[in-house]
């Protein structure tokens, strides 16, 4: 707008200087020169006036298409102007003599009148705008406004008058600037009272501040709504008494004996305790003053700090508590922990660290509303359950640690505790455990973050926790740990240097003939040696990389079973293990069988094992995979059934082409004669459904004496053949065939 503004002035000047020229000129060129330049001022002034009150109004059009367009349109009639100088075609000059005068005055034609028409169309426009914008605005913006319309109108009928009655002076030139001139100082220096006034007002009025106004003798004379709304929420609670006066104001107990009205600036905050909550004010006075230092009144500016305090309250308790699950956060439970080794000098303490089992791969299936959802239910029952005088934390996702008093801790309490979280919610049965490393503290100057590590090594030293969750630090501990992050360090080396070694445990049927095999990994270590399967493949799952490995080894032996194809063997099935984890991580049936194209092999040589554990976060979609893998021709075998989370349901639900009986139990078994009913039972039901058995872990003649009155059962196990190699398994089990 200052823009168009300063536009306006330039052109006033133009039209100006050239309509002096015209009055002052009796040569007819030189009022041609004059007559244009007028014209084309006129134009520039018409345009500026325009855009400023286009932007002035503030209409909700597209402002710069239409200021192109009228800018376009005035722009070639300055051009027409322009050229009437040697042309005159759109006026001409005639001499007038008026009151004895003679003048030189345009004589108009019809692309003038064009021009004239132009003008009043866009000062008609201008005009509506600003009738518009009287009318719609605020009442107290009114007379801003209508000073505008008015100075607008005047200058209006001024040049009508200059136009229609063909005066020899146009004195509208005058008026155009002295509108100018208004126009500035109104839209920016002019500010009426009364708007001042209402504005102070509303701003007073709409303060989120209590503010109360007193005159020179104490009496109120006013107070604004967040006053009113303050001293009704105070009568509630008791401070302030329902018969509350504004003239007695100073006889409540928010300003009893604080004020003193003798001095001109005081502040005080005052703290109310009513039942358990806490309420802060703070109270402002100051006295009112005219030039003369004369007192005119004084007001309090009262706020409410209540909300203010309780943000500042949380935003401290956040510093020190995890935002999630209440508890102490990590570096304020390190703080607090040092604190009490250092007090506490006389009394033992361990550090306890909990983490959840494969919490990494949990997250990442259910996301994290529900985990955060069952870490919150955790904590809260920690708190809930556990010794008063330990103190708790989290120190990182999944990761709790408390320090208890060593003669407090009852370690079957917290396993008996951890025992209620055995799924992760009611709606999603994923099976959760709990892992428990403690420390003994034998060194109180060791730093916290040191001794939570030692604790949380412990945990890493779990191998089987559904046997067993707790582990406790010790130098084997710090050995184990060292050894596992260097057998995860050396990981991607290995698979990259073919490290991994595929090893055949052969199946026999009842009369000893080969049946087929079981492929399992081994680990050619450059350091450590040769590694068997339980030294490396649960760090393996625990971390996600279990994939990896999986995939190797499933394309090592479609690599064997092409080589045999070639020799003509074909009858010597390969069982492969699929982690539960794989169905999560690739797409099980487009790798298989892009594997079974790739080597151009059968796919019913390759059977795969799956786990229990692999259908229980959701049945029906692996149980959609097995059926597409069993359509396109490849064997599914129920692996590890009768340990773990052995179901029914799963057997009922699915179609597996044969299942396999873990008999590990049957080894540690005190009770005999009951696991052998308990296998004869599961024997029998695999026989009425029609699906053959593949006892594994078969150790000892007598375990092979009791299967064998079972028929059609299949036989793997060390009483048979320990794992070994694939050039062993060929000259042992092929080249005799």
């Amino acid at each position: 707008m200052i823009n168009s503004m300063r536009n306006l002035f330039y052109f006033a000047i133009l039209s100006t200087v050239a309509n002096i020229g015209i009055l002052n000129s009796q040569n007819i060129f030189l009022s041609y020169i004059c007559y244009s330049l007028f014209f084309i001022g006129i134009d520039g002034l018409v345009y500026s006036l325009f855009k400023f009150s286009l932007y002035y109004v503030d209409l909700k059009i597209n402002k710069q298409i239409l200021l192109a367009v009228v800018l376009s349109i005035f722009s070639i009639d300055a051009f027409i102007m322009f050229i009437n100088i040697f042309f005159h075609i759109a006026f001409g000059i005639k001499s007038v003599v008026f009151q004895q005068d003679v003048f030189l005055l345009a004589n108009h034609f019809f692309l003038y009148k064009l021009h004239l028409i132009l003008s009043y169309v866009i000062i008609a426009s201008v005009f509506a705008m600003m009738v518009f914008k009287t009318i719609v605005s605020p009442k107290m913006y009114r007379v801003k406004y209508l000073s505008l319309l008015t100075a607008f109108i005047i200058v209006t009928i001024g040049d009508a008058f200059y136009v229609f009655l063909q005066l020899p002076v146009d004195f509208s030139v005058i008026l155009f600037s002295t509108t100018g001139l208004i126009f500035y100082y109104i839209t920016f220096h002019y500010t009426p009272h009364a708007l001042i006034s209402k504005s102070l007002s509303l701003v007073v009025e709409n303060l989120e501040h209590a503010i109360i106004f007193f005159d020179d003798n104490g009496k109120c004379i006013y107070k604004n709504k967040s006053f009113e709304d303050l001293f009704e929420k105070y009568k509630n609670v008791g401070i302030i008494p329902h018969n509350f006066l504004a003239d007695n104001w100073f006889q409540t107990d928010l300003f009893a004996n604080q004020i003193d009205t003798n001095l001109q600036d005081q502040e005080i905050n005052k703290v109310y305790e009513i039942g358990e909550t806490t309420h802060y004010i703070n109270l402002k006075f100051q006295k009112l003053k005219d030039e003369k230092n004369k007192v005119l009144g004084s007001f309090f500016l009262i706020q409410d700090k209540t909300k203010d305090e309780e943000k500042i309250r949380y935003q401290k308790y956040l510093s020190t508590h995890d935002g999630l699950t209440g508890v102490y956060n990590k570096f304020y439970f390190y703080e607090q922990a040092q604190k009490i080794l250092q007090n506490q000098k006389d009394n033992e303490y361990i550090m306890i660290c909990t983490k959840i089992s494969n919490f990494k791969f949990i997250n990442e299936i259910f996301g994290n509303y529900v985990v955060d959802q069952f870490l919150l239910k955790y904590s809260q029952k920690l708190l809930s359950n556990t010794s008063q005088n330990a103190i708790y934390g989290r120190l990182e996702n999944d990761n709790f640690a408390f320090l208890v008093e060593k003669e407090t801790f009852v370690l079957d309490k917290l396993l008996n505790f951890t025992r209620h979280f055995s799924k992760l919610s009611k709606d999603k049965y994923f099976p959760i455990q709990i892992l428990i490393g403690i420390y003994e503290i034998d060194d109180k100057n060791v730093p916290i973050s040191v001794i939570c590590d030692r604790a949380n090594m412990a945990i890493s030293n779990i191998k089987n926790p559904t046997e067993n969750p707790v582990a406790y630090y010790n130098l084997e501990v710090k050995n184990r740990l060292f050894f596992e992050q260097t057998i995860i360090s050396d990981f991607s080396k290995a698979i990259k240097e073919k490290q991994f070694k595929v090893f055949l445990q052969p199946q026999f049927t009842a009369d000893k003939k080969i049946y087929g095999a079981e492929v399992l990994a081994r680990w050619n270590h450059p350091t450590e040696g040769l590694l068997a399967p339980e030294q490396f493949i649960y760090l393996f799952e625990n971390n996600g990389i279990i994939t990896q490995l999986d995939m190797f080894i499933w394309e090592e032996t479609a690599k064997i079973l092409q080589q045999w194809q070639a020799h003509g063997v074909k009858d010597i099935p390969l069982s492969i293990n699929i982690s539960p984890k794989d169905f999560f991580y690739i797409d099980i049936y487009s790798f298989f069988t892009d594997l079974v194209k790739k080597y151009n092999i059968s796919a019913s040589q390759i059977k795969l094992e799956i786990t229990e554990t692999a259908f229980m976060i959701d049945t029906k979609t692996q149980g959609s995979t097995i059926s597409k893998l069993r359509q396109a021709g490849f064997k599914i075998d129920l692996d590890n059934f009768g340990t773990g989370y052995s179901s029914l349901n799963i057997v009922r639900d699915i179609h597996f082409d044969e299942i396999k009986l873990d008999l590990s139990y049957y080894n540690q078994s005190d009770d005999i004669q009951r696991t052998r009913k308990i296998i004869s039972t599961i024997l029998l039901l695999a026989k009425n459904l029609e699906i053959p058995v593949i006892s594994e872990g078969v150790e000892t003649k007598e375990q092979f004496e009791f299967l064998k009155q079972f028929d059609g059962t299949i036989y793997q196990g060390y009483y048979f053949e320990k794992p070994i190699e694939i050039s062993y398994f060929e000259k042992k089990y092929i080249n005799e065939e």
